[in-house]
């Protein structure tokens, strides 16, 4: 094993401590630690004052956003109540409106003819009077056709001048062609019949 002789150090050393005894190493040492110590406390008044400035301008910064934040939600909420308003006048002029039954029989029709919908059986039936008037119309109806024209035709209900309930629906493949769905839909009409109405039963 190969030792690799280290330098002897000590000379050095008291070579260094008999230079730090010269007076004027002892006052270039002071100055040296003094002008030291001035620019560690610039530097900590210049980083203090940075980092306050830094923490006031996130400070504001995160004001604005909330602010922006707030007027914005305030904004969808009234949105949302101006939508809210407006469907409840609609289902409001519904409701007092007197529909009579064969011009909703023909409505429902044209709304499955628009959208490619085959209306395959149909069935209607007055339920019991509710209170104020109201005539609760059950209809069963049976459409064939494809998915987004089913879907175009549950959309358009809400279209309808009677307000329209879907009770019940049961949705599956047709067994005769391919891609078409077979819809079988409980629907329910609150209105108020037309004076002098005959009732209609397809």
């Amino acid at each position: 094993m190969i030792r690799i002789p280290l330098p002897d150090v000590r000379p050095w050393l008291a070579n260094l401590r008999y230079c730090a005894r010269h007076p004027y190493v002892r006052r270039g040492t002071i100055a040296a630690a003094g002008a030291l110590a001035f620019m560690l406390l610039a530097y900590a008044g210049l980083w203090w004052g940075a980092a306050r400035a830094h923490a006031a301008l996130m400070e504001q910064i995160e004001s604005r956003r909330r602010a922006v934040v707030d007027t914005m939600h305030a904004g969808e909420v009234a949105r949302a109540f101006q939508r809210a308003r407006r469907d409840i006048d609609a289902v409001e002029r519904k409701l007092v409106a007197a529909v009579e039954q064969a011009v909703l029989v023909e409505k429902l029709g044209r709304l499955a003819r628009s959208k490619n919908v085959m209306v395959v059986s149909e069935s209607y039936e007055e339920g019991k009077a509710l209170g104020a008037g109201y005539t609760p119309l059950i209809m069963d109806i049976t459409l064939q056709g494809s998915y987004p024209g089913m879907r175009e035709f549950l959309l358009g209900l809400p279209a309808l001048p009677a307000l329209i309930e879907v009770q019940d629906a049961r949705i599956e493949r047709a067994r005769e062609t391919a891609g078409v769905l077979k819809a079988r839909l409980r629907l329910v009409a609150y209105r108020k019949p037309a004076r002098g109405e005959s009732p209609v039963r397809p």
